[in-house]
């Protein structure tokens, strides 16, 4: 069952404000018996607004699920130890997160699918047990000064710190990562997979930066599924990771542009 939940079907436009509210769920981790904290879903194309929202210990569902959502603004909230912390889904458009933490989760920090238009920024991703980010179906999203730190503390195999497929044609375009961190330390590296189920259009990874002694991130098209019949149409690299960080087993990048300390250098599975 959901704590807080809002489903509507009439065809006006609810605005749900939360300011200044915690919710300690009841669960120990590795439970599964609890629901959704909050969740906010319907055909009414509800605004949500959130500041200074922390929601905690809900190991058996979502933290924040919000689905159908446009024109809201996240700002300052922090998402634990729940089985997904952040869910986004069902045309989330238009919308914009800032200084959102989700940390700690068991399946993912945040999950985001079939919305267009959403902006993230110094947000933190960390100490999730499976996957950070992980994005499906996105167009038009911008992701600027985020951190991801020490995703997958579980250690299982192909599992990313960000996983961007493409499950439908034409449906990842545009996706702009921007003075982002990727931190593990010498433990090991935060890395990106793109899932090339169809054409993943026009991605950009750029500014990176670490901590001493830490690991540039890698970046892998479809490490499991090689035979994925999606392509990779323009992939720009811009001081992010050297050119032996792009695994590219099945030559699907198109295009790939790879500057790093200020020197365009050609990459590993360039088509273009």
């Amino acid at each position: 069952d959901d704590f807080i939940a809002a489903i509507f079907t009439i065809y006006n436009i609810p605005v749900y404000r939360f300011e200044n509210l915690s919710i300690i769920g009841p669960g120990a981790t590795g439970t599964t018996t609890n629901g959704n904290d909050i969740r906010i879903s319907g055909t009414a194309v509800p605004r949500v607004v959130m500041s200074d929202v922390t929601v905690d210990n809900f190991p058996g569902g979502n933290g924040i699920w919000l689905d159908a959502c446009e024109y809201s603004t996240l700002k300052d909230v922090f998402v634990s130890r729940c089985q997904t912390g952040l869910r986004l889904t069902g045309a989330f458009n238009a919308n914009t997160l800032i200084n959102v933490a989700a940390g700690s989760c068991s399946e993912y920090g945040i999950y985001a699918e079939n919305s267009a238009s959403v902006t993230l920024v110094g947000c933190t991703v960390q100490s999730n047990e499976r996957t950070g980010f992980k994005g499906v179906n996105l167009i038009d999203w911008v992701i600027s000064a985020t951190h991801f730190e020490n995703n997958n503390t579980s250690a299982t195999p192909d599992v990313h710190a960000v996983d961007i497929e493409s499950a439908s044609p034409s449906a990842v375009q545009h996706m702009k990562f921007d003075n982002c961190t990727f931190f593990t330390g010498t433990g090991g590296r935060e890395n990106i997979v793109l899932r090339a189920r169809y054409n993943l259009v026009d991605l950009s990874f750029s500014g990176y930066a670490n901590y001493p002694g830490g690991l540039e991130p890698a970046i892998t098209v479809d490490p499991v599924d090689p035979a994925a019949f999606g392509r990779v149409l323009g992939l720009y690299l811009h001081e992010f990771c050297t050119p032996d960080h792009v695994y590219d087993p099945a030559g699907k990048i198109s295009g790939l542009q790879l500057w790093y300390y200020g020197e365009h250098l050609a990459g590993s599975g360039e088509r273009g």
